[in-house]
């Protein structure tokens, strides 16, 4: 924080200011809690809350599932390409 005065700087103030913000999907229900108490304790509890807020809110309107199965690269498609200046591997 700094005031001014007369056009001067009259105090200087240095604020830290800590938060944690903890988001949870269970498939399609949703959670965030943000907490100020960035202690070990403070944040396991808040993981904890956030997970019973997912768990007891109503399913999001707005869902896609994770398609691990749809994930699969195919590599026999890929093809190598030249460039000039590179050595070939």
């Amino acid at each position: 924080m700094i005031r001014f005065s007369n056009n001067e700087v009259t105090v200087v103030k240095e604020m830290i200011d800590e938060r944690t913000s903890v988001y949870v999907a269970i498939k399609e229900r949703r959670a965030i809690i943000e907490v100020d108490d960035t202690s070990n304790s403070a944040i396991k509890k808040a993981v904890k809350d956030v997970v019973e807020m997912a768990k007891n809110s109503q399913p999001s309107d707005v869902y896609a599932p994770y398609l691990e199965d749809h994930l699969a690269i195919n590599l026999s498609c890929s093809r190598s390409v030249k460039s000039k200046g590179y050595p070939d591997t």
